[in-house]
């Protein structure tokens, strides 16, 4: 028998990607995307301002749940966090999520992506999933949770905030600094 950790490495290789972002007040992110294999397999997408005003921080979790003999993964969205409120990050954030869901879309078959459902502001909560297709169901136990399948899943328009090619940035500065 393959452990889960085994098997979820086998559906998604050990992944590793950095994004940056501008977003419509001029700051900069820096983000990490990644796949961890640990105890528990983990998808991390954790971001931070670069200026030198305030320090902003964002991130998403999302654990694996990985049943290798009928290659079927139920997604476990723990926390999506941004210390900087209705800048569009929190979906761009789950937007980028969603796309690493679907890369491995046909070698595997999702059980469900989930989360418990333990908002401060509920109706703000239920807003900003319902957008991308998640719904609030009652468990048997009263806990209430938010669900979704992956084909109801569906990206969000992230308006003015924009994605730079990192390896564009590098490459503009490699000839700014040495020419071509």
């Amino acid at each position: 028998m393959v452990s889960q950790e085994m098997a979820v490495t086998a559906f998604f290789p050990l992944y590793r990607h950095h994004c940056v972002l501008h977003d419509r007040d001029g700051d900069v992110w820096l983000f990490q995307e990644r796949l961890d294999n640990g105890s528990d397999p983990r998808y991390t997408l954790r971001g931070k301002t670069l200026s030198s005003g305030p320090r902003y921080t964002a991130y998403l979790f999302g654990n694996f749940k990985c049943d290798y003999q009928s290659n079927r993964i139920s997604v476990f969205i723990e926390d999506v966090i941004t210390s900087k409120q209705g800048k569009l990050l929190g979906t761009w954030m789950l937007n980028r999520l969603i796309e690493f869901l679907r890369t491995a879309g046909k070698t595997v078959q999702y059980e469900e992506i989930y989360g418990d459902f333990k908002p401060r502001n509920e109706q703000q909560a239920l807003t900003f999933f319902s957008r991308f297709g998640f719904v609030k169901r009652l468990l048997p136990t009263g806990r209430e949770k938010i669900t979704c399948g992956i084909g109801e899943l569906h990206l969000v328009p992230i308006g003015d905030l924009k994605e730079i090619d990192f390896q564009e940035i590098v490459r503009e500065w490699h000839v700014a600094k040495f020419g071509e």
